[in-house]
């Protein structure tokens, strides 16, 4: 078992079991036994040169828009999106995904990022949620604009002075004709 586990310590219990021909339970036990705590992948969002910087400015221009308008964060409208995609093998699931060791080693999962899945867009601010809104392909610059003209937009059309935030993803500054 140690032979099998420091050769692959992602392996799964159940791939384990198997392999050794021994309940699962047993194989449980057995790694509990040496000490062995399973240990799930965190994934992480790149963070780039000049990020800390570019929130300090931002935290700071906003601070000091606030003091001039008290009123200021109930106009903004924050947005955001985020990318589901399948694995290879059809779902998502990191709870299967164990790397067994002593200490915390500290594995990060690289990611496919051609892989078939669904974007969903949704705005908030103190005057509710917009969305969910699903892209169910790539997310482009003449997407996007479509979503907040026929989505986003006739919502908040009644509000006056609003302000609409959004990350740098390059849809949401890309030029469309």
């Amino acid at each position: 078992m140690e032979t099998s586990i420091s050769r692959s310590p992602q392996k799964s219990v159940k791939r384990l079991s198997n392999e050794l021909e021994i309940s699962r339970q047993s194989v449980h036990n057995l790694l509990r036994k040496r000490n062995l705590k399973p240990y799930i992948p965190r994934l992480f969002h790149a963070v780039h040169d000049g990020d800390a910087d570019g929130r300090v400015e931002f935290s700071e221009i906003f601070l000091d828009i606030m003091r001039d308008d008290e009123t200021f964060q109930d106009k903004i409208w924050w947005s955001d999106e985020a990318c589901f995609k399948l694995s290879i093998n059809g779902h998502i699931n990191r709870h299967n995904c164990s790397y067994w060791s002593h200490d915390n080693p500290h594995v990060v999962l690289e990611k496919e990022v051609n892989l078939p899945g669904v974007t969903v867009w949704a705005a908030m601010s103190s005057n509710g949620i917009i969305g969910p809104f699903f892209f169910d392909s790539s997310v482009t610059g003449q997407l996007y604009l479509d979503m907040l003209q026929t989505f986003f937009f006739p919502q908040v059309q009644h509000e006056r002075d609003i302000r609409f935030q959004q990350d740098g993803a390059p849809t949401h500054y890309a030029l469309c004709s």
